[in-house]
């Protein structure tokens, strides 16, 4: 009896030692997320730290077109992980419409920690969109009418229009750029600012998927934002008043703020003198005046003022009853 206390007792003791000796390893651990923004060369994964373990040296995405890829071959590396996150890796130089297979991957030490494996299908469709024409040219801007073709299978995340005072018009090259909110289909665009009478170059862009295409670049030359006046004439005069009549037939693309007659005993009339307002635009236009003297003679002429300066018509003469 003696004899086995003693054994049983030894049992025990070494079972203790066993069990305070015990270390729990943490083992890194990743998930593959899901692929975002699949577009014909290049797609965005997702990726979630659920452990670092004793420390991550390396982390990212591997993938290529067989099952199981491994970092001995196509990979993304984001560095050093210190913390449980989600991170995300994009992977390009793919081939269109071709079926790839991606893991996401931690290298803790020697070894290397793989997430579940998640596939994918480039699109096959390529983005493309089309310059149509330009419209609506004014002295400081224009329009430009497009059309998205296709959306190369992803979601547009940008549509705009470039332009420039030369012939080359891209990203790496243009004057000025302006953006809508992308949609497929046809679009139009406004182009401003621009300087008068001087010609450009513009073309529509898209963006998908990191993705671009451009349409065509189309020319055109702004308008040079002189009024041109009709003919300007007497309707009524008397000793000490006198009704004209004129018209506006171009406003050079610039909207006509203010117009109207003013008038002198002195040659070119201003608005700085004697004038009467008829409003605005374009079109015919009468005015009344007054206060005139007998006998004595004027100098007439219309004006009409843009976002330029104040323009003048032709210079008429005449002389009230005595």
């Amino acid at each position: 009896m003696g004899n086995c206390r003693s054994i049983a007792g030894s049992i025990i003791t070494i079972l203790t030692l066993i069990s305070c000796d015990t270390q729990f390893v943490v083992i890194p651990a990743v998930l593959t997320g899901e692929v975002e923004d699949i577009g014909r060369y290049q797609a965005t994964v997702q990726a979630s730290i659920i452990d670092i373990g004793p420390g991550i040296s390396d982390h990212g995405h591997c993938y290529g077109t067989s099952k199981e890829p491994d970092i001995e071959g196509d990979r993304t590396s984001l560095g050093t992980a210190d913390r449980i996150y989600q991170y995300s890796s994009l992977i390009g130089n793919l081939d269109p419409g071709e079926t790839y297979f991606v893991r996401a991957y931690l290298i803790s030490g020697n070894k290397v920690y793989y997430g579940e494996e998640v596939s994918f299908i480039t699109a096959e469709e390529e983005l493309e969109i089309s310059s149509d024409e330009i419209t609506e040219i004014m002295a400081t801007s224009a329009k430009i009418k497009g059309t998205v073709l296709s959306d190369g299978g992803c979601q547009l995340s940008e549509l705009g229009v470039l332009w420039n005072t030369e012939q080359t018009v891209s990203f790496d090259s243009y004057l000025g750029s302006n953006i809508t909110v992308p949609s497929p289909g046809e679009f139009t665009i406004q182009i401003s600012p621009l300087e008068p009478d001087r010609e450009y170059f513009a073309r529509v862009y898209v963006v998908a998927c990191s993705d671009i295409s451009y349409g065509d670049v189309l020319q055109f030359r702004t308008r040079d934002g002189i009024i041109i006046f009709g003919a300007t004439f007497l309707t009524y005069l008397d000793s000490n008043s006198a009704s004209c009549q004129s018209s506006i037939t171009d406003d050079g693309g610039s909207q006509v703020i203010s117009r109207g007659i003013c008038w002198s005993e002195s040659q070119h009339p201003t608005i700085y003198g004697n004038h009467e307002d008829a409003g605005s635009g374009t079109g015919i236009f009468e005015c009344e005046i007054s206060g005139l003297e007998a006998g004595h003679t004027y100098y007439l002429r219309a004006y009409a003022t843009n976002e330029f300066q104040t323009f003048y018509g032709k210079e008429i003469k005449f002389q009230t009853a005595s």
